[in-house]
Parts: C-alpha cells; sequence; structure tokens
C-alpha cells in the first residue's frame, strides 16, 4: 500500500497498491486479489466503509513486458499472441502466454520458446517463476465470462471486475491481460469506456449476454448484485 485516501463527507477509502505487491497467494511480503476482496467486504461489514483498491503498475515491468512481447513476436509470431508477466516478492517473474489462433491446439511450450524466455530475464538479472500457456486448463475468464461479469456490476472499474472474476474462481493473469482484453472488447463495440474510467455494456455487448427471468441469469444476477450495493 502507497497512499490511502479518505474524505471525511463521504464513506469511502480509496487505497493504491503496486501491482508488485499482489502475488501468487498472501504471504509476509504479498497480498493476492482474494485478499483484497476478503478485506474489502470486511471493512464494509465491520465500519460501514466502500473501500476502493487501485492497482498501480510499475513503469519498469510495463517496459520488460514490452520488451517481451516484442522478442517473442519477432521470432514467435505464429506461435505466441501476447506475453503477460507477473513480478513475485522472491525476485521471479511469472509468466503468462497468450497462443495464436494457430498455435492454441497445443498449450505445451516449444523448448525454444521456453529458453527465449529464461534467456530474456537473465538479461535483466531476474529468474523465471511459473510459466502458463492461457487455455481452458488454466481457468483464464473467457469473453462470455467478462461480459457477463461486467452486466452485473456495470458500471464497473477494472480492478473491481478483476476482483469479481477471482471471487468466482478464475485465474486473471495480470491487470494488463485484462485491461488488454477490455481494450479489445471496447474495439469490438461490446463495452463502452465511460469518461470516469468505468465500463458498460453496449448494445451489442447486451445482446450476446444471456437474460431472462431464469434465476441465475444475468438479469436477476445484476439485480441482486444492486440490491446488495444498496443494502450494504
Amino acid at each position: 500500500m502507497t497512499d490511502v485516501l479518505w474524505r471525511p463527507n463521504q464513506p469511502q477509502i480509496v487505497v493504491s497498491v503496486p501491482e508488485t505487491l499482489i502475488g501468487r497467494k498472501a504471504s509476509r511480503e504479498t497480498t493476492s486479489h482474494r485478499q483484497l476482496a476478503i478485506l474489502r467486504n470486511q471493512i464494509k461489514q465491520q465500519l460501514q466503509l466502500d473501500v476502493e483498491f487501485v492497482l498501480i503498475r510499475d513503469p519498469l515491468q510495463q517496459h520488460i513486458e514490452a520488451g517481451l512481447n516484442a522478442l517473442l513476436q519477432t521470432r514467435f509470431a505464429d506461435q505466441v499472441g501476447a506475453a503477460y508477466l507477473s513480478a513475485q516478492s522472491d525476485g521471479t517473474y511469472d509468466i503468462w502466454i497468450e497462443k495464436t489462433a494457430e498455435g492454441v491446439g497445443d498449450l505445451a511450450l516449444s523448448p525454444l520458446i521456453s529458453e527465449a524466455l529464461a534467456e530474456y530475464l537473465k538479461l535483466i538479472g531476474a529468474r523465471i517463476g511459473v510459466v502458463r500457456v492461457i487455455g481452458a486448463q488454466t481457468k483464464a475468464p473467457s469473453v462470455p465470462v467478462i461480459l457477463r461479469a461486467a452486466k452485473r456490476l456495470a458500471p464497473v472499474e477494472a480492478g473491481d471486475l478483476l476482483e469479481s472474476l477471482v471471487e468466482l474462481g478464475f485465474i486473471v493473469p495480470s491487470t494488463s491481460w485484462l485491461e488488454s482484453k477490455l481494450d479489445t472488447l471496447r474495439r469490438r463495440n461490446l463495452l463502452i469506456r465511460l469518461r470516469t474510467g468505468r465500463y458498460v455494456l453496449s448494445e451489442s455487448g447486451l445482446s450476446i449476454v444471456p437474460h431472462g427471468r431464469a434465476r441465475h441469469s444475468s438479469d436477476v444476477e445484476r439485480a441482486l448484485a444492486l440490491g446488495r450495493a444498496r443494502w450494504q
């Protein structure tokens, strides 16, 4: 935590958290997305205060991630679509690889790609932590899942959406991964980004999210979410 903003006339606290302090699980040095969600709920219940966690990306990590993507696109453009980094407290970097449509059938990384990842991080004095290929086995949220969650919470910020997806049991590779997905959905006219930075579904986005009066429909989920937000 680097900064806390509290307005006495408003029951809300804004907490800035460096993304480098969010690990795979909570420890003495790091927290986790699930822990932040639990903390938010506890503060709400015990102090009647709304807490908003703002994740701050490390500029150095952004440059390292950009360099890694440039390397992979130069050498393995036919296999790798994008790569996302998550710094860990022990100095290692977890790497999430998103394969291209052509290479998505095989979720295993080729030895050449694995070697390139290790060599790149060695150049900056870092080591590889866990390497995962994003696919069905990783439980990363699909486009319909992201849209359904966004509809339920709209208007929603990326950080709140990330925490909600984690609470639902999905694995979100990194903040940059989710932001990339949201930007893609915005360019496909499925999402609208408001001036406040929050997201809502467009008419096209609403048309592809299941709706109705069934117990598990997105409309019922949104109504329940609005009710909880009102009475918490």
